[in-house]
């Protein structure tokens, strides 16, 4: 389990903004099937990290469930992935898409 003195290492590298949370140890503790903690400072970080920690075990191929505790959030594994229809697009991709879709809804008005 990931408890406060670990998550206040270094980042792993693994994307941008890895911060001072060690995800790597995060996700193959959750691929394991343990459950983690990670400390959190307020709603907004609390925000953030559980949108963080489901995106990094979605691409992982793993589904979380993420609970707020006491200044921290416990993340458990709860399955496989869903997969996503849009997942293999890039955002770029999606945001070409959408602005597309928006101009041809304001070109009809």
């Amino acid at each position: 389990m990931v408890d406060e003195r670990e998550a206040g290492a270094a980042g792993d590298g693994e994307g941008e903004g890895g911060g001072d949370v060690p995800w790597r140890e995060i996700l193959r503790d959750l691929q394991l099937g343990k459950e983690v903690e990670i400390p959190v400072n307020g709603q907004q970080d609390l925000g953030k990290k559980r949108r963080q920690v489901t995106r990094r075990a979605e691409r992982h191929g793993m589904a979380v469930e993420v609970t707020a505790g006491d200044g921290l959030i416990r993340v458990r594994r709860t399955g496989e992935a869903v997969a996503d229809p849009e997942a293999e697009t890039s955002d770029r991709e999606r945001r070409e898409r959408r602005r597309a879709e928006r101009q041809g809804n304001t070109a009809g008005a």
